[in-house]
């Protein structure tokens, strides 16, 4: 019987950083990771969020067999990738399109997202209506409707607890 070869590939991502407890840590885990993964005989991929030097990180962790030439398995691999810039990215342009750019509330695109991401049907939107906010703009121009409106967020902002 061929002894199958499995591989730890730890050196295209600096994960382990430079406090003991912290190089454990991340150690261990990936170890744990990889005698959990070589149990299953399919290909495998997931995330993994960590702490390198004060700073979140994430990668992507994947898992692939090797065959040989007969289409045998011969081993298998795990490949690290850091993709935190990736995350960062993606989470920017989730906020963008989730948030009025101007107050930075949610808008409609964001309310849709989290009722259709909860269970809990019961919500609440508020539509408001400034007396005389045209008056403003025309008045003092845009720049000083954009400074009425940021201040209006405000103030109701503070009326709520940060999770509504």
């Amino acid at each position: 019987m061929k002894k199958i070869m499995y591989g730890l590939v730890l050196a295209m991502v600096p994960l382990i950083n430079t406090a003991a407890e912290n190089e454990v840590k991340v150690t261990g885990r990936l170890l744990e990771l990889f005698w959990e993964w070589r149990q299953k005989t399919d290909v495998w991929k997931d995330q993994y969020n960590y702490t390198h030097e004060g700073k979140e990180k994430t990668c992507i962790i994947e898992r692939h067999k090797v065959t040989d030439d007969k289409g045998r398995l011969a081993g298998r691999f795990l490949r690290i990738r850091d993709n935190t810039e990736e995350q960062q990215t993606l989470q920017r342009e989730i906020y963008h399109s989730t948030h009025d750019k101007l107050t930075g509330v949610y808008n409609r695109t964001g309310y849709d997202l989290i009722m259709g991401n909860t269970e809990q049907k019961i919500s609440c939107m508020i539509i408001m209506d400034i007396d005389y906010f045209k008056e403003v703009n025309d008045t003092h121009g845009h720049t000083t409707g954009d400074l009425v409106l940021k201040k209006v967020t405000e103030i109701i902002k503070r009326h709520f607890r940060s999770d509504d």
